[in-house]
């Protein structure tokens, strides 16, 4: 699955592709796709400022755990 269609957003610029194979899961890194700043700076909203909660869900007579903000 890809997110955008838009081909040249990944072929241009110095960024790196890494592909990761793990089992039931199609992994992409694209490398320098958002400037390091950016990136620090959602990350630090997501684990700091984002609301989140975590939940138990019945799920095919077994419990999950949800984590929802």
């Amino acid at each position: 699955m890809l997110l955008f269609n838009e081909k040249d957003l990944f072929t241009t610029g110095s960024g790196v592709l890494k592909n990761f194979d793990l089992p039931d899961l199609g992994f992409m890194l694209y490398e320098g796709f958002i400037p390091k700043e950016d990136a620090d700076a959602y990350y630090h909203h997501l684990l700091h400022i984002t609301p989140w909660r975590e939940y138990q869900m019945p799920m095919y007579d077994k419990i999950g755990i949800a984590i929802v903000y």
